[in-house]
């Protein structure tokens, strides 16, 4: 299965877009959404985390680690975050390498 470049390309604006809203609802208070299940999720560590997968579609793999090292060390502070993070770029990278190979 290969990388479709519109839907790199997608991502990207996308993740653009959402950096800036993020950005925007941090000059108030931390960004939180609150999922199906009633737990409350912090955006900026669901944004790094796609950001990281969009790393690895681009197949810049630095990049993509440099972003997971960061992500980790931020959220450190955060248990709750962290928690989620770390499953979840493990699910992205097993996703991602599945894609590429």
């Amino acid at each position: 299965m290969s990388i479709d470049h519109d839907e790199v390309l997608l991502a990207e604006s996308v993740l653009s877009n959402a950096a800036k809203y993020i950005d925007d609802l941090s000059k108030n208070t931390t960004p939180l959404l609150v999922d199906e299940e009633g737990e409350r999720i912090n955006l900026e560590c669901e944004f790094l985390v796609q950001r990281i997968e969009l790393s690895f579609l681009q197949h810049n793999v630095n990049a993509a680690e440099l972003m997971c090292n960061n992500a980790m060390e931020r959220f450190s502070r955060d248990e709750s975050a962290a928690s989620r993070l770390e499953p979840r770029i493990r699910e992205s990278l097993g996703k991602v390498l599945y894609k590429i190979v």
